[in-house]
């Protein structure tokens, strides 16, 4: 294993412990701020449709800019939109903070597996690859329960800190 690709897997890992952290955390928030059942689903799923659609796009910026840059571009994103998070309350101006997590999404993602297929000698690339797709599963067993107890302990506001000192983390590993 080189340094790149240790520093990679680790960003790529942090990177989705946050995000990770908001899957159970974020209906219940909404909920406090009295949204409906309706817009807690659009706010859900919105990040998901966003990273698919921005994925074509960075696809093409991977042609132009090396994969690091792109993810720590979405690093730092995903860092901001934590702290969007902090200041806006109404819908629409979360759903435009959440249709930003999934362009950062969509960034860190691709980015991090373009960097490990570039990365690793061509004998070692299909481990490396399965190794990196651990990341999102031990990050998902990991993170709903730690971002559950930060809210629960502390509160939301604490919850979105420590996501933006993640993504931070990830940005720096990148």
């Amino acid at each position: 294993m080189t340094r790149d690709f240790v520093l990679g897997f680790l960003a790529f890992f942090i990177f989705f412990v946050a995000n990770f952290s908001l899957t159970p955390t974020m209906p219940i928030y909404l909920r406090n701020l009295g949204s409906n059942a309706r817009e807690i689903g659009a706010l859900v799923g919105i990040l998901g449709i966003a990273s698919l659609v921005c994925r074509l796009l960075v696809g093409r910026v991977l042609r132009k800019r090396s994969e690091k840059r792109v993810m720590m571009f979405g690093a730092v994103l995903f860092a901001f939109t934590f702290l969007a998070f902090i200041v806006f309350r109404p819908f629409w101006p979360l759903l435009v903070v959440r249709f930003l997590q999934g362009a950062a999404f969509s960034c860190m993602d691709t980015a991090a597996i373009a960097c490990v297929i570039s990365v690793v000698p061509p004998a070692y690339r299909t481990r490396a690859i399965s190794y990196v797709f651990l990341a999102p599963c031990l990050a998902m067993s990991i993170a709903a329960p730690f971002g559950m107890f930060l809210m629960n302990r502390y509160s939301f506001t604490t919850l979105l800190l420590t996501g933006t000192a993640l993504s931070a983390c990830a940005f720096l590993f990148s």
